[in-house]
């Protein structure tokens, strides 16, 4: 370091004149200096002053979390927040201004990490926002799982027909993009029954449930599981009981 008449001391990177420059500290950098908030959601305006969500309505949409787990169902998530977000009307106020506001609460831990990780202004509308939400929590291993269940799909021994039959329509509840039609469900339930329940079917359809048409057969198939579960059919093939003849199955 040198020191030169006149000018003081000399700075090494100065501006070349020999004058002192503005010094800033190296860790400067390391916190912010400013916030801008994150949003990869964002609500359409609304125009009504008066417009406010209700803390009451917060308290409900956050009591019922989701959090990013394996364990939980995105599609059942949303249709929850459905349900709560449809006690909610305001004259003026669009479905997009008041969901998009509330589903952020909504989320927890990885799913909150992933809201607040969309880069701003990704999503402007509800339905971009289930597309979003689903792309990213409902996976394709879940989907090719569940597509599994509904081809192989298997009637247990200590089932019911009913029983069965709510369990084969909680799976294709579970995966709507199945891409299964109605015509291949019917034939892949009647192929996995038990055979006394296919013996049913076909008694019920003149022979064979599979020249039925897929309307009826469908009504068919939901007055027999009615019907087993008013019945107990359950307790009935404990106890050796012979299941029931055609004319209850018959289409009503």
């Amino acid at each position: 370091m040198t020191t030169t008449p006149g000018l003081g001391e000399w700075k090494p990177f100065g501006n070349g004149l020999g004058r002192a420059r503005q010094t800033r500290p190296i860790g400067q950098g390391d916190a912010p200096n400013r916030h801008q908030q994150r949003q990869g959601i964002v609500p359409p305006p609304v125009q009504n002053h008066n417009f406010e969500i209700k803390l009451g309505m917060i308290n409900l949409v956050q009591n019922k979390m989701f959090h990013g787990l394996p364990s939980e169902d995105p599609i059942d998530h949303l249709d929850e927040f459905d349900r709560l977000c449809d006690l909610t009307k305001i004259n003026g106020v669009s479905e997009d201004a008041i969901k998009l506001r509330l589903f952020p609460m909504s989320l927890a831990d990885k799913a909150h990490q992933w809201e607040k990780s969309l880069p701003h202004g990704t999503i402007t509308t509800w339905d971009e926002c289930k597309k979003a939400f689903l792309a990213k929590f409902f996976s394709t291993g879940r989907t090719a799982k569940l597509r599994g269940e509904i081809s192989s799909f298997i009637q247990r021994n200590n089932e019911t027909f009913a029983e069965a039959w709510e369990r084969f329509k909680g799976y294709t509840s579970q995966c709507p993009h199945h891409g299964f039609n109605n015509e291949s469900l019917l034939s892949t339930l009647y192929r996995g029954c038990l055979p006394r329940y296919r013996e049913m079917l076909d008694t019920a359809s003149n022979g064979n449930f599979l020249n039925q048409d897929v309307d009826d057969g469908w009504q068919l198939v939901e007055n027999m599981a009615i019907s087993t579960e008013c019945y107990g059919e359950h307790m009935k093939v404990q106890t050796g009981a012979r299941p029931r003849t055609r004319s209850s199955w018959t289409l009503r």
